[in-house]
């Protein structure tokens, strides 16, 4: 297997700039598109040979040195016994927040655990696990979508502190039952996205967030482990204080800042604007070569956009894109 993207984990010399991307399998992949017309998320989430024939589908055109499982940040709820609508989140009664989260069980994944088994067959590069972090995944319970600065879920934390609470510990243990799930069946890093929590102060972020999250993290103690956050400037000298190897970073967050800040203590992965893909490469040049100058003398970069893959971005300019990387000197 190729080791780049773990040395670089671990902030130590690769032969190479490890480059990955996240959503990389999806909707710029003409095949997976295909595959869309015929099924569901939810049909090919449960159907592992078609989720690991998705996660390899970028390696037919690029050369990745990590893959990431194809699945969804939600698809750790299917583990409750509760009974919830579907829209652009899963809607539930708040009221019964946290009661209805039923007992949480791994016995749901069984599609998971054969995903995993195909993927390490086929896979020269390490597999990356996944799923929401505890704010995240509140969040999207409570608001049932995507809702500007997520009014109601931080309604929720003040008016009703106790339940926030014990929605947070049901939460968070089972994010780590279900990570730990991950590894043992043969994920080699472990990546928990908080794209929501941007939306808190830090003062809320450090009382009503931050344990749970750290407390994950220290529970998968000896795996690689990655936290990413979007718009959370704001938050970096807290973040900086998680027990883990990786920190991701938006577009918003300078990479100067990142490795000088983050980089005493964890490895740094991103930031390129994945809107920037649409320009022509002569000017996605001009950032990379940024990017090269600044993580020059650190080997705990690995490189990544802000966010993930958009739709009908050229697979060609990705193609470039890590041709260039690839040839960066260690």
């Amino acid at each position: 297997m190729k080791k780049d993207f773990i040395l670089s984990a671990f902030k130590q010399k690769p032969q190479r700039v490890p480059v990955w991307f996240m959503r990389q399998a999806g909707r710029y992949i003409p095949e997976y598109l295909e595959l869309r017309k015929k099924y569901s998320m939810k049909e090919i989430i449960r159907n592992p040979t078609l989720s690991a024939k998705i996660t390899l589908m970028p390696f037919k055109y690029l050369d990745l040195d990590a893959a990431i499982l194809f699945s969804d940040l939600l698809v750790i709820l299917w583990g409750f016994d509760i009974d919830f609508e579907w829209g652009e989140g899963p809607i539930v009664n708040v009221s019964e927040l946290p009661y209805s989260l039923k007992k949480f069980s791994l016995l749901n994944f069984k599609f998971l655990e054969q995903e995993i088994r195909i993927l390490k067959k086929e896979l020269d590069v390490p597999l990356i696990g996944f799923t929401a972090a505890p704010f995240t995944l509140a969040s999207y319970l409570i608001e049932g979508k995507f809702q500007r600065d997520f009014p109601e879920t931080r309604k929720f934390i003040y008016k009703e502190p106790i339940k926030w609470h014990l929605l947070m510990e049901k939460l968070s243990n089972a994010i780590n039952d279900y990570l730990k799930f991950q590894s043992d069946n043969g994920c080699d890093a472990l990546m928990l996205f908080d794209s929501w929590t941007g939306a808190l102060s830090p003062e809320l972020y450090l009382d009503k967030v931050f344990p749970y999250t750290q407390r994950i993290f220290n529970a998968l103690e000896g795996k690689i482990r990655i936290y990413f956050s979007i718009s959370s400037s704001h938050l970096v000298a807290i973040i900086n204080e998680y027990n883990c190897e990786v920190i991701g970073i938006d577009w918003r967050i300078p990479l100067d800042f990142a490795i000088d800040y983050f980089g005493k203590k964890h490895a740094v992965q991103g930031n390129l604007d994945p809107a920037i893909l649409f320009s022509n490469f002569e000017r996605i040049k001009e950032e990379l070569d940024k990017i090269e100058k600044l993580r020059r003398n650190f080997n705990g970069y690995i490189f990544n956009l802000g966010h993930g893959v958009l739709p009908e971005t050229d697979i060609e300019i990705l193609k470039e894109i890590i041709k260039e990387v690839h040839k960066w000197k260690i």
